[in-house]
């Protein structure tokens, strides 16, 4: 969906048991980096988004997405 970010960004992971999360803290910020569960590769973030359908928006970068017919 269009999110308004410029990133491609989805509300819901297309197999939840495909990604994990990790919280990453530091003074400033709080981020969850969402990851490849198999490998451990970073995909990009998760942010909470009451404009969803369900409150979460993830924001993956371009280069980890492949698009299928």
């Amino acid at each position: 969906y269009d999110s308004g970010t410029g990133w491609p960004c989805f509300f819901r992971a297309f197999d939840s048991s495909s990604v994990a999360t990790e919280s990453l803290t530091n003074k400033k910020v709080k981020k969850i980096q969402v990851k490849c569960k198999r490998c451990g590769h970073h995909l990009g973030h998760l942010y909470d988004d009451q404009k969803t359908l369900t409150g979460k928006r993830f924001c993956i970068s371009p280069d980890r997405i492949a698009l299928r017919d």
